[in-house]
């Protein structure tokens, strides 16, 4: 009986597929960050809407005065479905959360979401997290009568 051997041909098959298969997965993690950080900005963007129709629901009932206390309020109520992967509001961060949840920090008054994947994130700490809240937007143009206020991030990150 001969011992098993692979020919040259059949070595520089498995390195070049092997090569192939590491690419693509690379690539899929890329992707899947991406796709991540699509979410995370649509999620601010129907929080931004969400926070928009409630100053207008205030606005609308009479309420003006109530509109600043807003600032600093949790928003994920607002939102006609709920947030995958929300934990609640908390009164103090927890140390350690799971990737790709969200919690609202009541003592901050910021809404917080760990990341799944972060490979092309830069400032947002270790581990990565990022931070929102209600405030007074400093972007010109902002109606006064809506307060000016809106989700803006707390934390200076980029992603990509």
């Amino acid at each position: 009986m001969r011992p098993w051997r692979i020919s040259r041909f059949q070595f520089s098959v498995i390195v070049v597929v092997t090569i192939v298969a590491l690419i693509g997965f690379a690539s899929l993690r890329d992707l899947q960050e991406r796709l991540e950080q699509a979410q995370v900005e649509a999620t601010v963007r129907n929080l931004n809407s969400a926070l928009q129709y409630e100053v207008a629901h205030r606005i609308a009932g009479g309420q003006e005065n109530r509109i600043v206390e807003l600032a600093g309020a949790n928003p994920v109520p607002w939102l006609q479905a709920p947030l995958p992967g929300y934990l609640g509001e908390v009164a103090v961060a927890p140390s350690e959360t799971t990737r790709g949840s969200w919690f609202f920090d009541r003592s901050r008054g910021e809404l917080v979401y760990r990341p799944v994947l972060s490979r092309h994130l830069e400032g947002a700490g270790s581990p990565p997290v990022l931070k929102w809240r209600i405030q007074r937007s400093q972007r010109p143009g902002r109606l006064a009568l809506t307060g000016g206020l809106s989700l803006v991030a707390s934390v200076d990150y980029r992603w990509y």
